[in-house]
Formats: structure tokens, sequence, C-alpha cells
């Protein structure tokens, strides 16, 4: 999926010009990620956070068969997959992702959590935890919180039901 981005950069001048002016003034990958994730969404116009996607975003894509995700959601999703990818390769990954209104297959992480697809329970639960490009994601909550709210999870997916 990073070639394909990569790929979309490169055809993309306003936006590859954003990226190296993005690189060439941050100090770091983690500092040039979060730029890039605010950035980029903004001038793409891509939902950031689950409460960036309004119920007319959502009726429209409904109507061409899509489920519509945010960053945010997709970012959780390849941290948890991809911990060792780089920060900034994740996260344009993920701003790839939304923008051609694709997603990453939840039952990939399914999989990597449970082990084994008969190990998977009908229905599960995907709790997105973090800020920013520190999302990630969670297949339960810490023992000691009654909820996922107390939890501090942001977000919550039901799968299988």
């Amino acid at each position: 999926m990073l070639d394909e981005a990569q790929d979309w950069i490169q055809k993309d001048e306003n936006l590859s010009d954003l990226l190296i002016k993005i690189k060439g003034s941050s100090k770091t990958d983690e500092e040039a990620a979060l730029t890039a994730y605010h950035q980029v969404a903004e001038m793409l116009q891509l939902p950031k956070t689950f409460s960036d996607i309004t119920e007319d975003s959502y009726e429209a894509d409904e109507e061409q068969d899509r489920e519509l995700h945010s960053v945010f959601e997709e970012l959780a999703i390849i941290n948890y997959l991809e911990p060792n990818q780089n920060i900034l390769d994740r996260v344009l990954v993920a701003l790839y992702i939304v923008y051609m209104k694709a997603h990453i297959d939840y039952e990939q992480a399914a999989l990597k959590y449970y082990g084994s697809k008969e190990k998977v329970p009908k229905p599960y639960f995907i709790f997105f935890f973090g800020r920013d490009v520190d999302a990630h994601i969670s297949f339960d909550i810490p023992k000691e919180f009654n909820s996922w709210p107390e939890s501090g999870a942001v977000g919550l997916l039901q799968i299988g039901f």
C-alpha cells in the first residue's frame, strides 16, 4: 500500500510540494507525521477523526456502497499491523486509504490479535485510543474499567454482529 500512496503523492503536484515542505521543516519523523496528518487531511478535506464524519457524508457513501472511515481510524489499524514501519509512511498510507475511500480489513487486525480465524469471536469489538498520530487499538478494555468510555477509548466498533 505504501507504493500506491507514494505514486499518488508524486502525481499530485500540490500534495508533493506540501510534503516536501513538511519534511524540510520538521526535526523528526514524528513531527513530520503529525504535521502531515493535519495539513494533508485539511487540504484534501478528509475526515481526521470519527467526529469529522457527518450524517450527510455517511449517507453519501452508503449510496456508493462504501463505508466512510477517518484517518485516525485507519492509522490506528496500521499502527497495530505495522508498528515498525516509519510513522510518516504510516500516516501517508492512512491518508491515501481515506482519500481513495477504501479501508483496511479489520479481519487482518483480528487475526493478528486472536491468532487464527477460528479463535475470532462473533461479534468482536475494536476499541480506539489515542489522538492524532498516536492512534492505537485494543480488542479489550482494561478490567479496572466498567465501560469503554471510562477506559479513555475515543471510539468503538462492533464487528460481525
